[in-house]
């Protein structure tokens, strides 16, 4: 099953917090985050596009993403994946199988600032 975050329309806290699975060290790592609407095509702009994401835990690998501000202001249901650049050169996504991180961003019932 699809690991869900939820989010409210407009916000940019709590932070997505994902554990690698398999588990890797991400000591030397940079990591990138990347979130498009759900079922979009390749060729729809992507919401979120290979920004710095955070190594939350560097072994075992836990990454943080968080929010800016737009990010989360459109109602929708989105996909996320990390982008990993370990140390050595190599590359990795996780997760690397369907289904990938469900997003969603609820809608909000405050006026926009």
């Amino acid at each position: 099953m699809a690991e869900i975050f939820m989010i409210g329309q407009g916000n940019t806290t709590p932070s997505l917090i994902y554990t690698l699975y398999p588990p890797v060290s991400l000591v030397g790592a940079t990591v990138w985050f990347t979130m498009v609407r759900e079922g979009a095509p390749d060729t729809e702009q992507r919401k979120i596009d290979n920004q710095l994401a955070t190594t939350e835990v560097a072994n075992p690998g836990v990454v943080r993403y968080d929010w800016a501000q737009g990010d989360a202001d459109t109602v929708e249901n989105y996909e996320g994946q990390f982008d990993i650049l370990f140390a050595n050169g190599k590359r990795a996504t996780y997760p690397n199988t369907e289904p990938k991180i469900k997003i969603v961003v609820n809608r909000s019932l405050r006026s926009p600032a």
